[in-house]
């Protein structure tokens, strides 16, 4: 026994596919004519273009606005250049301190009065006047007060 009707059913999903349109803009400053082609050819493969079902591609290059990029980059490119100058400060600020600490420590050190063994120099006393600075002004003060002592006493001492 054979049947005479013969039955056939299709399923199709829901959400079919009828035809495909795009559009592609590239910036006209950074795509050349060569690229427009390469461009069309990368996004026919990516949408699965079927040219029965009309789908449809087209590129174009056109001038793209791009204050708004510009102005980030330069606010930017400002905020690095103000970061920059305040390191630059902390450097000066730190070497000048630097500096500064040094200048006071050898102004101070020699300042310092010195104390001599009494065996070179004899009496105490003379040792209380004698601060050592380095300049040729002192040096010939400190060397007179010196005579002036060992005349006055009329010993020998050892310069």
């Amino acid at each position: 026994f054979q049947p005479s009707v013969i039955q056939e059913s299709t399923v199709v999903s829901p959400g079919q596919i009828k035809r495909l349109t795009v559009s592609v803009m590239a910036d006209a400053d950074s795509v050349t004519e060569e690229q427009l082609d390469s461009i069309e050819g990368i996004v026919s493969s990516a949408i699965g273009m079927n040219e029965n079902r009309g789908d449809l591609i087209q590129v174009a290059r056109l001038p793209f606005n791009k204050t708004s990029f510009l102005e980030e980059t330069a606010a930017m490119n400002e905020v690095a250049r103000k970061a920059q100058i305040e390191f630059y400060i902390q450097i000066a600020a730190s070497v000048l301190a630097g500096i500064i600490f040094l200048v006071l420590l050898l102004r101070f050190r020699n300042k310092k009065s010195y104390e001599f063994p009494k065996e070179v120099f004899g009496e105490p006393e003379i040792l209380k006047r004698i601060h050592f600075i380095n300049s040729n002004d002192q040096s010939f003060i400190i060397e007179y007060e010196f005579n002036d002592y060992n005349n006055k006493n009329q010993k020998k001492y050892i310069r």
